[in-house]
Parts: structure tokens; C-alpha cells; sequence
């Protein structure tokens, strides 16, 4: 396992429309105001492998940080 294995992947798009939900957080408050004054947004992307070393990921290494694992076909 390398360095790159366990971390988060983002891709930076354009997004044309505001959220349709209120801010529950003063976390998301600030993001929505950045994504109102350049109207980029990050988007987490799922992976089965390592971008790196090619290794394919276990399922407990695929948390997206809330503590749940995604479940993978096999």
C-alpha cells in the first residue's frame, strides 16, 4: 500500500445554480458563499483503486469519512 492509497480524489467543476438548501452548518454557509464568488465546486469521486500504484482498494478503506463504508460489486 503507498501513500495515495487512502486519500480522497476531488475533481474541480463549474457549478451554474445555487443549492437549494439552506446552510445547516457555518462550514457549508462559507462554502456556498465561496461557490457564489467563483462558482467552483470540489467533487468527491468514488474509487475501487489506488491512483497511484493501481491497487485495488478493500472495502473498509473506502469510507468517505462518515464513519459508513460504500459497498462494492464484485
Amino acid at each position: 500500500m503507498c501513500n495515495f492509497c487512502n486519500v480522497p480524489i476531488y475533481h474541480k467543476t463549474k457549478q451554474f445554480t445555487r443549492p437549494l438548501l439552506a446552510p445547516a452548518t457555518r462550514e457549508q454557509e462559507l462554502r456556498d458563499a465561496l461557490l457564489d464568488l467563483t462558482g467552483e465546486v470540489y467533487l468527491k469521486l468514488p474509487h475501487r483503486f489506488c491512483p497511484m500504484c493501481g491497487e485495488e482498494l478493500k472495502e473498509d478503506d473506502l469510507s468517505d469519512g462518515t464513519g459508513k463504508t460504500r459497498t462494492v460489486r464484485r
